[in-house]
């Protein structure tokens, strides 16, 4: 490694300062690349032999394997890593499968030694293997999908990128704009820095029109913030304190059953998450392989839960939380609120379910496999003024200030309510 480094330098120095001299930096090249062979090959066939039963050449196929300090030696060992390290690694999911089917990139490589593998995804690969071969980890940023700060199976990539300092998120919708045309993809941008004590910086959810993207990165807000199940994407002191009060109470998940129990059923949808998210008592009455139910353990349960996911506040907390467009168990039935009996919810719950039922409209889509497919489609913009009468409820069981309940009732309204809000102040 010491001659690799050595004739890396002579071939620098000519490169540099010797422009008239082809045959010298030829010469150079050539040395540099048959060292550099030589090193790899030396690394390959000792790590086979510690590794492997395989014959070297079926081993050496299968496993490409890369050493950074021979491709890198004077900036792993010389530099003590790299100075910046700045990417948009490939969002690809990561699958241990029979390696002969091939199907891909990720079928062709398996992984050892990565505290994030169970991450599932090469994002997470290359912001671990990037900590690990910079040298001052206030020179690492990437552009990742929102998922990094949202998604349970990232949990382990979100702690061990936050005990290398304080961690600065930000976070971007795909609407209005996107920061990259042409892809749906909900984004993340990330920038570490090197500090005594560790802490989580965010954004909110940033929502743009394109007329501002030379001003969006200028105007961004970060505040303190918590990596309690996920980074929540705060961006306020008042969402703090709603946040303090928020999660002291019983996760709802306490109150199911296994046992299934129409009168104690509410209805959801898995797909379709935009800025409303529909739950109901009496079902969605249609064909969908996204429609799913629950079931709790006592009476007016139900009631009282599907008031609450149908509240601002579980859209506050779903949108500070989570991807923005996945709507799974644990999204839903992670949400905080402590049971007690409220006549006032059980009959919002079904003052809404009502409303609801009287606003919606059918859809008739053709699937190739189920042939033609009856939905309904619920107008759930129309129901504010009850999802309002909830919040002001739900207030009362979490102590909110009135500050705190104005906060929660007009979060996202711009967006949620679109249209319905032209013409006011």
């Amino acid at each position: 490694m010491d001659k690799v480094a050595l004739t890396y330098q002579r071939f620098k120095e000519i490169q540099l300062n010797h422009h008239a001299d082809m045959e010298s930096f030829k010469q150079a090249k050539t040395e540099l690349n048959n060292r550099l062979k030589e090193l790899n090959d030396t690394l390959n066939r000792r790590l086979h032999s510690t590794q492997s039963a395989l014959k070297y050449e079926d081993w050496l196929a299968s496993h490409q394997p890369f050493h950074w300090l021979a491709e890198f030696y004077q900036i792993i060992k010389g530099n003590g890593g790299f100075d910046v390290i700045v990417g948009n690694p490939p969002y690809v999911v990561y699958r241990k499968k029979d390696k002969v089917t091939k199907k891909s990139v990720s079928d062709l490589y398996s992984l050892k030694a990565y505290d994030t593998i169970e991450c599932n995804n090469l994002y997470a690969f290359v912001i671990e293997r990037s900590l690990r071969v910079v040298k001052n980890r206030d020179n690492i940023g990437m552009i990742v999908p929102l998922t990094i700060a949202s998604n349970n199976n990232m949990s382990t990539l979100r702690d061990f990128m936050t005990s290398k300092g304080t961690v600065y998120y930000s976070h971007y919708e795909i609407r209005p704009a996107r920061l990259f045309d042409g892809v749906e993809q909900r984004l993340t941008i990330f920038i570490i820095r090197n500090t005594a004590i560790n802490s989580i910086k965010t954004t909110s959810i940033i929502r743009w029109n394109s007329e501002f993207r030379n001003i969006l990165f200028s105007q961004l807000y970060y505040v303190d913030t918590f990596n309690n199940g996920s980074i929540w994407r705060l961006s306020t002191n008042i969402e703090t304190s709603i946040y303090n009060k928020y999660i002291v109470h019983n996760t709802s998940m306490n109150y199911l059953s296994s046992l299934p129990n129409q009168k104690r059923k509410i209805s959801y949808r898995t797909a379709g998450v935009r800025y409303w998210i529909i739950f109901l008592l009496n079902g969605f009455n249609s064909e969908s392989l996204s429609n799913k139910d629950a079931y709790f353990i006592e009476d007016n349960q139900a009631e009282f839960f599907m008031s609450a996911f149908n509240s601002n506040l579980f859209w506050w907390y779903y949108a500070t939380n989570f991807d923005m467009f996945n709507l799974k168990d644990y999204m839903i039935f992670n949400f905080k609120l402590t049971y007690t009996f409220d006549e006032k919810l059980k009959n919002l719950a079904n003052e809404l379910e009502l409303d609801l039922d009287s606003n919606k409209t059918e859809l008739t889509t053709n699937s190739i496999t189920r042939g033609e497919v009856n939905s309904y489609v619920y107008k759930k913009k129309q129901s504010k003024p009850i999802i309002d009468e909830i919040d002001k409820v739900l207030a009362e069981h979490y102590g909110f200030t009135d500050e705190e309940l104005d906060f929660i009732i007009n979060y996202d309204i711009k967006y949620r309510m679109g249209k319905e809000l032209e013409g006011e102040e």
